[in-house]
């Protein structure tokens, strides 16, 4: 029974590593975990968005930290285990670090408020949290949602508006009549994170799209990568497909339209930027989607070197 505990112990901490890793990609300069106090503090401050891999944080502040339980990411039958092995039963109210839940500590807005009761609220209620599973993205993501929020704006999530960019993107040009006019934007490509990718039924809608004509890879596990190539219009409904069947933090970690933009406001329009908007090539034929078994597969699946260091930057693995 000691070996088995140990086991299921180390098991935890290497999920918790891996978590924290990819937080810390996902949050560059903002995510600092304490080995020593189990403490995780999640600083807003001022963020640039134009990072790649950037979530587009606000530049309101506020910071939020939270205590890592022993029981995080124990399982449901790992806890009844451990049950099964007391004699004395004592019934006790539970906290959330009882429910295998990171514990809020402290919680601020952009103007220091102490929102520690809200942000407990938002947890319980909006979230829909499962004991044993990674939740501390879902619980950063929606920290920012409830400060932006309580500034009046709210943040436009990037991954959540592509078409309304587009459109305002066009929209910008409507009042223009000179005689040019900006280069329509024809393909793009998306690289998508999720929680995980396990069930059979996700992984056929993940390579079959339902425009059959875009191209892809599918990486399923954890975490879940999904990337997609093709023309515009038809990526964008697809990721609007996918999100619609609210998978465990389904997340846009790259879209090369934003990519593009961003660079066409510098100067120095380099041959990187111009690939930006046209369609990746893939390892396997044109307009299929195919699930591969390895993060090295995945890049490996994927002909350009530049395509190749943009995914792994995404993706945090450099």
């Amino acid at each position: 029974m000691a070996e088995s505990s140990s086991g299921t112990a180390d098991i935890q901490s290497e999920r918790l590593t891996t978590e924290i890793s990819l937080l810390e990609a996902m949050y560059p300069g903002r995510v600092q975990y304490n080995d020593r106090t189990q403490e995780v503090q999640y600083s807003r401050g001022t963020y640039n968005s134009n990072s790649v891999g950037g979530d587009g944080g606000g530049d309101g502040g506020g910071s939020l930290t939270l205590r890592i339980p022993s029981s995080y990411l124990a399982d449901n039958d790992a806890a009844a285990a451990a049950a099964a092995t007391t004699t004395t039963t004592i019934s006790i109210p539970q906290t959330d670090a009882d429910n295998g839940l990171p514990e809020i500590l402290t919680a601020r807005d952009a103007s220091g408020n102490d929102i520690r009761t809200q942000t407990q609220k938002m947890i319980k209620t909006d979230l829909e949290l499962r004991r044993g599973e990674e939740v501390l993205d879902q619980i950063l993501m929606a920290f920012d949602d409830l400060v932006d929020g309580r500034e009046g704006g709210g943040r436009r999530r990037r991954d959540d508006d592509d078409d309304d960019q587009d459109q305002d993107h066009q929209g910008d040009r409507d009042g223009d009549h000179g005689n040019t006019a900006q280069p329509k934007i024809v393909c793009k490509t998306v690289i998508i994170w999720l929680h995980h990718l396990l069930a059979t039924s996700k992984r056929k809608l993940a390579t079959s799209p339902t425009p059959p004509s875009l191209s892809g890879i599918s990486k399923p596990g954890y975490p879940g990568i999904l990337i997609y190539s093709g023309p515009t219009e038809l990526v964008n409904a697809h990721v609007r497909d996918l999100r619609a069947l609210k998978w465990q933090a389904f997340q846009v970690r790259w879209d090369s339209v934003d990519e593009e933009r961003q660079r066409q406001d510098k100067e120095d329009m380099d041959q990187e930027a111009r690939e930006m908007t046209t369609e990746w090539e893939f390892t396997h034929a044109k307009g299929k989607v195919v699930e591969v078994a390895t993060m090295a597969e995945l890049v490996g699946a994927i002909v350009q070197e530049t395509h190749r260091q943009i995914v792994l930057k995404v993706l945090g693995v450099k």
